[in-house]
């Protein structure tokens, strides 16, 4: 099996976005020692093709959309990039 071969401008963008993504995390995690008053969450879970939603306030169908959607774009980017493993090794 061969490797993928990221050119460098991927791997400098790559870079940044992790860089940022960290910056956001610790942004995020400092803005939860805040006091509130109260806190409402929500959360899914996914067996299989059957979603089990856990809401708060916000509606089941908007939870729904907001934690899904980066879990399909995760799955496209997967097979964006095993597509792409794939022609690279038929071609070379």
């Amino acid at each position: 099996m061969k490797s993928l071969k990221i050119p460098p401008e991927t791997s400098h963008i790559l870079l940044i976005l992790g860089i940022f993504l960290v910056f956001v995390g610790v942004i995020a995690l400092s803005m939860s020692f805040l006091p509130v008053g109260r806190v409402e969450g929500g959360g899914l879970i996914i067996i299989g093709p059957f979603p089990i939603i856990l809401h708060g306030k916000l509606h089941p169908i908007a939870l729904l959309l907001t934690l899904t959607l980066p879990v399909l774009a995760f799955i496209l980017l997967t097979l964006y990039l095993l597509s792409r493993m794939r022609s690279g090794e038929e071609s070379g």
